[in-house]
């Protein structure tokens, strides 16, 4: 299993390969404009997650992950899920009544899963597994206050696996993004590059 420092050296590599899918000039379409908003704001707090990692600040990291599956799950939902009243609000309206994760998982899943393209079990799997833990590192739970002593003194120790989990499931997401904004606006050989990023579990060479 490689080490919290390879992690972190490896979703450095791949935040910047998806970064570049920003790069360029899109339709004025909100389908594709809203979801290339989310990218760009993952981009950042993926890149954040990384930085406060390598300084040690890991419940900050840890309570960036849960934002980040969030508005890829935001884009996905948006991109084919919508009514184009809902993608609207979503446009114009803090307030913009969306439905609840589970219900937007859902939709993703049957919008955009197929058996033979494994990325794309992501959704379900991620929500199920991973989302209570999520929830806890962001709203300060029991797992955030848990990590805060060290035997009977009050400093901060997490568990190496849970912070490479953190990270894995920040960078998952931002390549889910990346995937869908690629291809979406037929970047072929970017999507292919992020494709072979999920499938491989990275290996970039950069």
């Amino acid at each position: 299993m490689p080490s919290l420092s390879e992690v972190l050296v490896e979703a450095e590599a791949i935040n910047g390969k998806v970064a570049g899918v920003l790069h360029g000039h899109y339709a004025d379409d909100r389908r594709l404009t809203i979801p290339l908003a989310y990218l760009n704001v993952c981009v950042d707090h993926h890149r954040a997650v990384v930085l406060l990692m390598e300084d040690q600040l890991y419940a900050s990291a840890m309570a960036l992950v849960r934002p980040i599956f969030e508005a890829m799950i935001k884009a996905h939902w948006v991109s084919k899920c919508a009514s184009r009243a809902q993608v609207d609000e979503v446009a114009e309206s803090d307030n913009a009544k969306v439905p609840k994760m589970h219900e937007m998982v859902d939709a993703v899943d049957r919008a955009f899963s197929d058996p033979n393209d494994e990325p794309l079990t992501f959704f379900r799997r991620a929500k199920t597994d991973a989302w209570q833990a999520m929830n806890s590192y962001t709203h300060s739970g029991f797992r955030q206050l848990i990590a805060q002593f060290s035997g009977d003194r009050i400093e901060a120790k997490y568990a190496e696996e849970d912070l490479i989990d953190g990270v894995n499931a920040a960078t998952a997401s931002v390549l889910m993004l990346g995937y869908l904004i690629a291809a979406s606006t037929r970047q072929e050989v970017a999507a292919a590059e992020i494709m072979e990023l999920f499938t491989s579990g990275g290996s970039l060479s950069v």
